[in-house]
């Protein structure tokens, strides 16, 4: 290359006084032929705005390595453990190196690592097995392979086949690969089988309590009807999927949640225990009845669930108020707050005591097991049957309030046991308590009272 370059400038503008527009100052530059391209604008502009490449050629000290190795002065540059010293091609001195298979700065102390030849494929190729090693890597073919050069042929089985995966390697695989495409299909076909053994016995449970009878008169009902034919999915998601913090109340015979509906309606759920088969197959034409009572002192029934063993029933939902009324005439009739065997309003066990109370018709209506102990029972149930009464008024300031009721049943407890009377000291208590606003009043008696559960129940204001 070019070892020395000397350049000298002079100037044939001299004699000339003005010479600036054109000739500022002189100079000169050296440049490689084939990569420049002549233009006059060089000529006057300082400013050069092209870019050539340029090779700086230099060497440590005056020695060569093998002066320099044999002495190993204090100033010797190569530090790193893997380097190596190599002569000048241009000159005098040396330059260090990282050694072979290792890459970085071999001026500094552990600055030449190792490089992982089996990490870049490109620059050290492999057809059989890469091993690295430091300053080095192998590359052989596996046992029972050969080729003649493993970085460039592919190593061949001994028997003719080329080895891309070792037989265990493959059966292992083969195997895994189908157990888990089993896997997958048997959890698919058992939640498809699970899904639909649920659909047919939601349909069998549909068809069971009337279902099919009741959706068909609904469609027919001219104008509509309010009553509606709720799914068990619906109630679900209505109640957090029946959460024990939606609970109002429970009893010998069920639950009821109190749930929020899609449009934004609460509603009351009843979820019975158990059914009396005999009644469950008048069920549907039972409800449509049911549906149709409309009374102030009856709590709407708004629909039912019939794809489960036990149909659920759908209330309006009472914000506040009790039912001791209900109560009370439960125990001294034995029947329930709802009871098909009778005509209208018969089937309202409210409406009918206070029909037979006005009309002077007790006897025929109280239980009869009570009237059998004679007259000196009469006076009491009386008693009992006027304070049910007052309970069932339908305006809630004539209603005693619950500490009116408490005092007139002590007044009773003077009196001789009765049968009607509660010997569950846990219900008695229960009855004689205050209720608070929005609660709803059960109890387990013989009288299976459902409270708000129970086919209808009465709105009592503020406590009355």
């Amino acid at each position: 290359g070019l070892k020395n370059f000397v350049s000298t400038l002079g100037s044939t503008y001299n004699k000339y006084n003005q010479s600036w527009p054109f000739n500022r100052c002189g100079y000169n530059f050296m440049v490689e032929e084939s990569q420049y391209s002549f233009s006059t604008a060089d000529l006057n502009d300082t400013k050069f705005y092209q870019a050539f490449p340029i090779v700086l050629d230099w060497s440590i000290g005056n020695q060569t390595c093998q002066q320099v190795l044999s002495s190993k002065p204090a100033d010797y540059t190569c530090r790193s453990e893997h380097s190596k010293c190599i002569d000048s091609n241009n000159g005098v001195g040396y330059i260090c190196n990282c050694s072979d298979g290792y890459i970085g700065n071999p001026y500094l102390e552990q600055g030449c690592q190792d490089i992982d030849e089996c990490a870049d494929k490109t620059r050290y190729p492999c057809k059989g097995i890469c091993t690295n090693a430091p300053g080095s890597y192998t590359c052989l073919c596996p046992e029972g392979y050969s080729s003649p050069d493993p970085t460039r042929e592919r190593c061949v089985s001994d028997g003719g086949s080329s080895p891309t995966i070792s037989l265990p390697t493959k059966l292992g695989i083969g195997f895994g690969a189908i157990f888990l495409l089993l896997l997958t299909a048997g959890s698919w076909a058992y939640w498809g089988f699970q899904k639909r053994r649920l659909l047919q016995l939601k349909h069998k449970f549909f068809q069971q309590n009337g279902g099919l009878f009741l959706q068909q008169h609904i469609s027919s009902h001219q104008g509509g009807m309010a009553f509606r034919i709720f799914t068990e999915d619906e109630l679900a998601r209505a109640t957090g999927n029946f959460d024990d913090a939606q609970i109002l109340g429970r009893g010998g015979h069920g639950t009821v949640y109190k749930g929020i509906v899609e449009d934004g309606r609460e509603i009351a759920i009843k979820r019975s225990r158990t059914v009396d088969e005999r009644q469950s197959k008048e069920f549907a034409r039972e409800m449509l009845i049911l549906s149709q009572i409309n009374h102030r002192n009856i709590v709407k029934l708004l629909g039912c669930c019939l794809e489960v063993e036990v149909p659920m029933l759908v209330y309006e939902f009472v914000p506040n108020g009790t039912f001791f009324g209900v109560v009370l005439v439960e125990l001294i009739t034995g029947k329930k707050a709802l009871h098909f065997d009778g005509p209208g309003e018969d089937k309202s066990l409210a409406m009918s005591f206070v029909s037979a109370f006005k009309e002077n018709r007790l006897v025929q209506i109280l239980e009869a097991q009570l009237l059998s102990n004679g007259g000196e029972e009469m006076g009491v149930l009386k008693e009992v049957a006027e304070l049910a009464h007052q309970c069932l008024r339908l305006k809630g300031e004539e209603r005693p309030t619950m500490k009116e009721v408490a005092r007139t049943l002590q007044g009773l407890e003077g009196s001789e046991a009765h049968p009607w009377v509660p010997h569950n000291p846990g219900e008695v208590e229960s009855l004689l308590s205050e209720a608070p606003s929005g609660s709803y009043l059960n109890t387990d008696t013989g009288t299976e009272y459902l409270s708000l559960r129970s086919h209808a129940m009465l709105h009592i204001d503020a406590g009355r």
